[in-house]
């Protein structure tokens, strides 16, 4: 903040503090000396949830936009953004009523396609040389676990242990498929976890092809019970 010639009337390490100044009060500052917008992202936002801190922090934030936001006249605006991995949670923030942006704007970001995959192969190109597998053959892969990153980069770090002589592109969609399939698993477990009225609703989503209308009609309900 001091290098872009911007001075507060408070001390940054005060704030939130006992004594100190508030985020609203901050921002609120921090928008009429940069006589603009602000705008603040906070990635993986659905981890605040649940945890007191969190969700005091949330408040404060929705207190800080009312703040910024309403006056007559504001130089700038307060804008905030929460990004995260797991959209049914993100989606929680802005549908439950007892959450600080309940009724705010979501959108899903598309899932990452072959400009990705061709960008990870290019970076591991270098240290796979011969091993790397071809796009088209990277591209199922991907899709084939998820569209997630961190499968992806598993996989290709198998692909270092192959045989020099190993034909690349038949063996990588069977190591995608050992990967998805312990991805899947993995989210398979936390349903059962909850117990046996989640898999009910899991199965039911799962057979109408992944619909959730009428999940709290009558003889749904009925169904769940059974």
């Amino acid at each position: 903040m001091g290098g872009a010639g911007l001075k507060f009337s408070f001390q940054l390490a005060h704030l939130g503090k006992d004594g100190g100044v508030s985020l609203a009060q901050a921002f609120t500052e921090l928008v009429d000396q940069a006589n603009t917008d602000v705008v603040l992202i906070i990635d993986e936002v659905q981890h605040a949830m649940g945890a007191p801190e969190g969700d005091h922090l949330l408040h404060a934030l929705k207190a800080t936009r009312d703040a910024v936001n309403t006056r007559n006249g504001t130089p700038g605006y307060f804008l905030f953004v929460g990004t995260g991995s797991h959209r049914a949670r993100v989606q929680e923030l802005a549908v439950k009523g007892n959450q600080a942006f309940n009724g705010a704007v979501t959108h899903e970001f598309p899932v990452l396609g072959q400009d990705f995959v061709e960008y990870i192969l290019q970076q591991v190109r270098p240290t796979l040389g011969s091993k790397t597998p071809s796009l088209s053959v990277a591209e199922a892969a991907f899709k084939q676990m998820g569209s997630r990153p961190e499968e992806l980069l598993k996989a290709l770090n198998v692909c270092r242990q192959l045989p020099q002589e190993a034909l690349v592109d038949e063996h990588f969609p069977t190591i995608a498929q050992a990967f998805g399939t312990a991805a899947a698993d993995v989210e398979i477990q936390k349903i059962e976890a909850l117990g046996p009225l989640a898999e009910a609703v899991f199965s039911r989503i799962c057979t109408i092809g992944g619909n959730v209308k009428g999940s709290f009609t009558a003889p749904t309900l009925r169904e769940f019970s059974a």
